[in-house]
C-alpha cells in the first residue's frame, strides 16, 4: 500500500511513504470531507487553503519589527502516533458520529478504521504519520489543536504574535518575548506527548530574525541569502533542463512550469515592494511555460 524511498536534504536524511494510487485517492477524501471541514487553529499556516509560510513569516516580520523565537517539534510526523490519530479523529468525529446514531462500538470501528488509513506501519513497531502522504499535514494539525490553543491563550495576555508552519513554531513581542518562554513551550509540547529539538531553538533580536528563510530588511521582507543561493541553484538547473534537447519534453515542460512558479514567487518580494531583484534570481521565462506553476510552499519545502 506504500512506496518508500529515501530523501536526502542537508539537515538529514528522512524516510518518505508515498501511498499507491488507490490509498491516495481515499486518503484525499479524508482530506476534503473530514480534515478541511473541521476546525483549524488559526495558529497553523501549513496544510490550510489561503495560508502559506510567507503569510505566517509576515505576521512576524512585518510592522516595526519585533524580537522572536523558533523552536523546532523534533520529528514531527514519526512522533504523531497511532493513539495521538484516533484520539484527534474521535475528538473531530464525535458530534457527527452521535446525530448519525452510531453506538459506541460502531464509532469506535469507524474512527480506528480512519486512522489506520492516514498511518503508515513502521516495521511492525508502531503506526505513525507518514511523510508523503495527503493527508499528513492536515492530520498533524488537527492532533496540534489542542496544542495550539494553549499555547494561544498563553500568548494572548502578553500580545505574544504564535504562529506554526508544521513542526516550526514562531512567537514574537515587539516589546521582547519572556525570558521563560522557551521552558514554558517545552513542558506544553510535553504534556502533548512531543518533544522540542533544543539545536533549533533560536532566539533574535527585533531586526534580526529569521523565519522560515525569510528576514526583513529596510525595504521590506525578502529570502535569505541562504533561501537566494538555494532559489538560484535551482533556477540554473531548470534552466539549463528546458534548453537540453535530449532530456524528454515533458520533463522540460516541467522545469518550464517550475522557472514561472518561482518568478511569480519572486515577484512579491521583489517587483510588488519595489526592491531591485538579484542578478542570480533573474528568470528569463521560456516559451511554452503551460504548466501550471508549484505551489509556494512547494518551492520552498
Amino acid at each position: 500500500m506504500w512506496r518508500w524511498w529515501l530523501r536526502l536534504a542537508p539537515a538529514g536524511r528522512s524516510e518518505v511513504a508515498v501511498p499507491v494510487p488507490v490509498l491516495s485517492d481515499l486518503q484525499r477524501q479524508i482530506l476534503e470531507r473530514i480534515l478541511r471541514t473541521g476546525p483549524v487553529s488559526p495558529a497553523a499556516y501549513a496544510g490550510v487553503p489561503g495560508r502559506s509560510y510567507v503569510a505566517a513569516a509576515w505576521r512576524h516580520l512585518g510592522g516595526s519589527g519585533a524580537e522572536t523565537a523558533v523552536l523546532d517539534i523534533a520529528d514531527a510526523f514519526p512522533a504523531t502516533t497511532y493513539g495521538h490519530v484516533r484520539a484527534a479523529l474521535f475528538r473531530r468525529l464525535k458530534s457527527e458520529l452521535w446525530v448519525l446514531g452510531l453506538d459506541p462500538a460502531d464509532s469506535k470501528v469507524l474512527v480506528q478504521v480512519l486512522s489506520h488509513l492516514v498511518t503508515v506501519d513502521k516495521g511492525g513497531r508502531s503506526r505513525q504519520l507518514p511523510l508523503g502522504s495527503p493527508t499528513s499535514v492536515a492530520m498533524f494539525n488537527l492532533v496540534l489543536l489542542p496544542l495550539d490553543g494553549e499555547l494561544a491563550r498563553w500568548c494572548k495576555p502578553g500580545k505574544i504574535t504564535y504562529t506554526r508552519y508544521v513542526d516550526d513554531m514562531v512567537f514574537s513581542q515587539a516589546d521582547g518575548l519572556p525570558v521563560g518562554l522557551e521552558t514554558t513551550v517545552h513542558r506544553a509540547v510535553v504534556r502533548h506527548g512531543f518533544r522540542l529539538n533544543p539545536a533549533k531553538t533560536v532566539r533574535r533580536p527585533a531586526g534580526q530574525g529569521t523565519v522560515h528563510g525569510l528576514v526583513r530588511v529596510a525595504a521590506g521582507i525578502v529570502p535569505s541569502e541562504r533561501a537566494r543561493e538555494r532559489f538560484a541553484s535551482n533556477i540554473r538547473w531548470h534552466s539549463d533542463r528546458t534548453a537540453d534537447t535530449t532530456i524528454p519534453a515533458p520533463q522540460r515542460q516541467r522545469s518550464r512550469g517550475f522557472l514561472k512558479g518561482m518568478d511569480t514567487y519572486l515577484q512579491q518580494f521583489y517587483e510588488r515592494q519595489e526592491i531591485s531583484r538579484p542578478g542570480s534570481l533573474e528568470i528569463q521565462i521560456p516559451e511554452g511555460a503551460a504548466v501550471p506553476p508549484p505551489a509556494v510552499d512547494l518551492l520552498w519545502d
